[in-house]
Formats: structure tokens, sequence, C-alpha cells
């Protein structure tokens, strides 16, 4: 029966790298990318339990109202990255303070923007179908938790790597009309 959790982790981690909240955590990481891990780790646990705890209950849960929040929070956050301005890639070492709500600021974002983008995702949905069959659910969790933790960490990587040849700007410009992309996609699906 390990090899159940041990798929449960390779199906969980797979089908979170094309997702869309890997695409968020890639578009922020560049600013702070552990703070932004960080953030978009928790979220996905807390994900990730509720998957677990009440699946059979979202999984009834009708999805017009979860599909319409996911369209708007994407649109959102591409008008949000598009329309801000660049960073300054010179801070100022003195104003430590200013740092400090910074990186507050990024990683409430992170959390936020993750945790409403994951209601009712393809990953959420394997995590359900997994506490169906496992049977000890804290396992599940821990074992997807893991997998959506690590496939962060890639996408967060990723992020970081793209900006050695992009402007911040640039990165937010691609993530806005992706965003925009997915949200129209979905709009429209």
């Amino acid at each position: 029966m390990t090899w159940a959790y041990g798929l449960c982790f390779i199906s969980v981690f797979l089908a979170e790298l094309p997702d869309k909240t890997s695409l968020l955590v890639m578009t922020l990481a560049p600013r702070q990318k552990r703070v932004v891990w960080l953030g978009a780790s928790v979220a996905l646990s807390l994900q990730a339990a509720l998957a677990v705890a009440v699946g059979r209950l979202l999984a009834g849960w009708t999805s017009p109202w979860v599909h319409m929040a996911e369209v708007l929070l994407l649109l959102g956050f591409a008008a949000w990255l598009w329309f801000k301005p660049p960073d300054d890639d010179d801070e100022d070492e003195d104003r430590e303070a200013a740092r400090i709500a910074v990186r507050r600021r990024l990683l409430v974002s992170a959390f936020l923007a993750v945790f409403v983008a994951e209601f009712g995702d393809l990953t959420q949905v394997a995590i359900l179908s997994w506490s169906t069959r496992l049977p000890v659910a804290p396992l599940v969790w821990a074992v997807a938790s893991a997998a959506l933790v690590a496939a962060a960490y890639v996408s967060a990587t990723a992020g970081v790597l793209l900006r050695r040849w992009l402007t911040l700007q640039a990165l937010s410009r691609i993530g806005a009309v992706a965003m925009a992309a997915v949200g129209l996609w979905m709009l429209l699906a």
C-alpha cells in the first residue's frame, strides 16, 4: 500500500507543475523567492488539508461561483502585474523597514493568490480522489502537501532563473499576459 502514496506524490507533483498556481509563483518569485515560496507553500498545504478533510463537500459544491472567483482573481492579478510600477533592483540598504513591509505584502499576496486559485483545481480534485482511496487521511495530506511544496519550489526557481534574462517589468508583463489568457480561456470554456 505504500506504493500508492508514492503514486499520490507523483501524480500531484506532475499535475501542479503546469498549473496556474505555478505560473503565479513563477511570476512573483524573482522578487523574493523564499518569501513567495513560503506563502505559496502554506496556501497549498492548507488547500490539501481542505481537499482531504472536506473533499466530498467540495466535490459536490456547485462550481460556477468557484470558477468565476478564479477567473476574477486571474484577471485581477494580470491587471496588477501589468500596471504596477517596476521594482527597483537596487534597493537602498538603509530602508530595512520598507523591505520588511514589501516582504510581508509579498508573502500575503502569494498566499492569497495561490489559496484562491487552488479552489476546485486539478490537484485539489486529485488529492480528494486519493483521500477517498487511501486509508490514512493525514498521510495523504502530508504526501500531497510535500508534492505541492516541491512543485512550488520548482516554479519559484524557474522564475528566478528567468529573471537572469528578463527584467522584473518584462516578467510581470509576461505573467500578466499569461494570467489574462488563462482567465479569459477559463471564462470562455
